[in-house]
């Protein structure tokens, strides 16, 4: 038989208070918002903090430190038109890659050297694919 006072010992604050001490973790995870829908600097900023909270859990000092001094500094010098910048630059880069890479292709076909000229097709498949990514958030940021 349950007596009045017993039964006040699990009221529904206790309970939330007992479930966000076992499960706190997980929840708070979990509730952060999604950073797919962010753009730019807040994009950045959110999975910087997600990360940061993974670390936290993982109990990876560390990590965490360096997670939260690249936090501060995104959070003190980021901006959008930067990252448009950086990503141009990473564009140009990856082009000129490409151009590098056909031109050693080229050779490879005129040598007959069938292991170089299926190496030469990967690369170029690769940083063609990395430059759509690098183009995709670009146009994202604009």
């Amino acid at each position: 038989m349950m007596t009045k006072t017993s039964n006040k010992l699990f009221t529904i604050p206790t309970i939330t208070v007992v479930g966000l001490l076992f499960f706190g973790g997980s929840i708070s995870a979990q509730a952060s918002p999604s950073c797919e829908k962010m753009k730019g600097c807040d994009k950045k900023i959110c999975e910087l903090e997600k990360k940061l909270v993974i670390a936290g859990n993982q109990d990876n000092k560390p990590k965490a430190d360096r997670l939260t001094k690249a936090l501060e500094k995104v959070k003190e010098h980021c901006t959008n038109d930067g990252l448009k910048d950086e990503l141009i630059e990473d564009i140009a880069k990856a082009k000129a890659e490409v151009a590098e890479y056909e031109t050693d292709l080229n050779k490879a076909v005129k040598q007959k050297k069938s292991d170089k000229v299926f190496k030469y097709k990967a690369k170029i498949k690769d940083k063609k694919r990395k430059i759509k990514q690098l183009e995709k958030k670009l146009s994202s940021l604009n």
